[in-house]
This record gives C-alpha cells, sequence and structure tokens, in this order.
C-alpha cells in the first residue's frame, strides 16, 4: 500500500484532544481538534463562544502551546489559525493583558515586578492542564 501525503497546507483529518485558554492561562478548556495543517487547525468543544480571539491551544502530547486566533466560529465549531507575537491582534490582546494587570496596582514599579516575574513561568503542558481541569472537576463535585 503506498501512502500519499497532502500537499503543506493542505487540511488533515485528525481527533486529537487538546485544551485551549486565554494568553494568560487563567482558564482552560477541553476540545478536540478535528482537522489541522500546517496554517491552522479546526477545533469542536460545547463551549467555543467562551474563547477569546487570542488563544493557546495544547495538543495532548505538546510541552508548550500554540498561538492561535480564531478566525471563524459557528455553533461549536471554531476555525483557528495560527499566529506568531507579530500579528497585530495577539500584540493588542497582549497590551490589554498587560493594562489590566497594571489596574491591580497602584504603584506601576510593583506591576512591573510582578510581570516579569509572571513571565517567567513556563507555560503548562497538555499533561499538567489535564490534571489540573480534573483536580478543578472534582473539587466543583465535592462542593
Amino acid at each position: 500500500m503506498t501512502v500519499v501525503e497532502k500537499p503543506a497546507g493542505q487540511p488533515q483529518r485528525a481527533c486529537l484532544h487538546a485544551f485551549a485558554s486565554d494568553i494568560a492561562e487563567s482558564f482552560d478548556l477541553k476540545c478536540v481538534i478535528r482537522d489541522i495543517s500546517y496554517n491552522g487547525c479546526t477545533i469542536v468543544s460545547s463551549r467555543v463562544s467562551d474563547l477569546p480571539q487570542v488563544i493557546h491551544l495544547t495538543p495532548q502530547g505538546f510541552r508548550k502551546p500554540l498561538r492561535g486566533k480564531i478566525v471563524a466560529r459557528d455553533g461549536r465549531i471554531a476555525a483557528v489559525r495560527f499566529v506568531g507575537e507579530s500579528d497585530p491582534v495577539v500584540q493588542m490582546a497582549v497590551q490589554e493583558m498587560l493594562e489590566s494587570a497594571a489596574e491591580e496596582y497602584d504603584d506601576f514599579d510593583d506591576c512591573e515586578e510582578v510581570l516579569l516575574l509572571t513571565n517567567l513561568q513556563e507555560p503548562l503542558d497538555y499533561n499538567s492542564r489535564l490534571e489540573r481541569y480534573r483536580s478543578l472537576r472534582s473539587n466543583k463535585n465535592t462542593a
């Protein structure tokens, strides 16, 4: 049997578990990647509408998240384009995150120090996110 690879950029069918989060990584939304290419993917989740435009997507087996921008939503499905830090929408989302963090502090010097410490944290891998997700779910069920 001969295996024929699709050209680069062509979406390939997939069924890969993943977590989507905002760029501040303040929450994890469990989702499934259905189609994927070098440029982006399609994700499915019951709470796609809760996601911001710029997300981190951590597929199962990945150590670090991929940064993406949601370019279309339809019910439980979202189309995600993978982007870099130079994307204007990403830059705006990071700026908004920094501004909201700065509003929490009266002294900007303290804020800078906290933000620098935050930036030193490694993003969570898939297994760490899954452990945190399960822990939060079990705490909800016992409450």
